[in-house]
Formats: C-alpha cells, structure tokens, sequence
C-alpha cells in the first residue's frame, strides 16, 4: 500500500488550496504567515515535494504540518482528505469522484 505522504508528494500546489490554505502564500518568496500573522517571515519553498514551509517565527514543516496548522485539523484528518482527492495515486478524484489528472 502507498503511504498518503507518497501519493501527495509533488502535488501540494493543488492540495493545499483544497485543504483550505490560501493559494497567495504557496511562493517561494518571503511574506505574510498564514499561521501566526507575521508580515514578513513566511516561505512556502515545498522542499522535495512535500509541501515544505518556514516561519522564521512559527518554525517549519511538510505540507501535512501546514495544512494542519492552519485549519486546526489532524493528521489523520488531512491524511484521509488527501485519500479521498488522489486515491490511491497521484489522480484527483473531481467532486462527482472521477479521476481527473491534477496539475
């Protein structure tokens, strides 16, 4: 079986909107943090394809850890989300559940 962390890699650009964090932060320049507010100290850089960010305030994580900071959701939450939009592989799963490619 494949880990949702595999399935998710290289597609937190698309994910991450769905999972309710503002598409205007997913640059890889610095700004505005969606967690804590601060002007200036946030940097989606998603390292290695998974999702990654750095708050020189808020520390930094994976796009799980994003996701879960900013919507006040857990892991097993996200992860099964992510399940429920790529399935079992890199596909998205549209809202009427067919498999529609995600780019």
């Amino acid at each position: 079986m494949t880990s949702v962390r595999e399935i998710a890699k290289g597609r937190w650009k698309e994910i991450l909107p769905a999972l309710g964090v503002n598409a205007q932060y997913l640059t890889n320049r610095h700004g505005p943090c969606p967690i804590c507010g601060g002007d200036d100290r946030f940097r989606w850089d998603d390292q290695h394809g998974e999702g990654g960010y750095i708050c020189s305030q808020c520390g930094g994580g994976d796009g799980f850890r994003l996701a879960g900071r900013v919507t006040g959701q857990t892991f097993a939450q996200l992860a099964r989300q992510v399940e429920d939009m790529l399935g079992h592989s890199n596909d998205y799963r549209g809202p009427t559940g067919d498999v529609e490619e995600m780019r």
